[in-house]
């Protein structure tokens, strides 16, 4: 699969705009092993200045030695930039890595993209986002 396979699928799989809550998030996470988040996580916040101030912080950092992930949303140009570390955008292979592991995560039974079939009905537990039967 491509990284335009993947972003694709994901604006498919789950049919509701916002679900609130983090029940979902933490369950992936558990079964990915829940390793420990860096000992330092800055969030930013707010309507105006986040890209200049994640840059900032970036810059800051790195020159004190420190090795920096960063990521942000929307991306400008290409999906890549969302995730950085040490400056440098994650790279398509590192990303398609990546959202396999999750969605292997995610548990048995999942369609992948390019895999989806449709469902026979389009109400209860099998409703359909874009073709593909909901896996979540």
């Amino acid at each position: 699969m491509t990284l335009d396979d993947w972003l694709d699928y994901q604006q498919r799989v789950h049919p509701r705009a916002i679900e609130l809550g983090l029940e979902r998030v933490r369950e992936v996470w558990h079964r990915l092993g829940a390793r420990r988040p860096a000992p330092v996580v800055i969030t930013v916040g707010g309507t105006n200045g986040k890209g200049s101030t994640v840059a900032f912080l970036d810059a800051m950092l790195a020159a004190s030695g420190y090795r920096v992930g960063a990521y942000t949303s929307p991306h400008l140009l290409r999906y890549n930039e969302r995730v950085r570390i040490d400056g440098v955008d994650a790279d398509d292979a590192a990303l398609v890595d990546a959202f396999e592991r999750i969605e292997r995560a995610r548990g048995a039974g999942r369609r992948a993209p390019g895999r989806c079939q449709p469902s026979r009905t389009r109400s209860g537990p099998s409703a359909v986002a874009g073709g593909c039967t909901r896996g979540w």
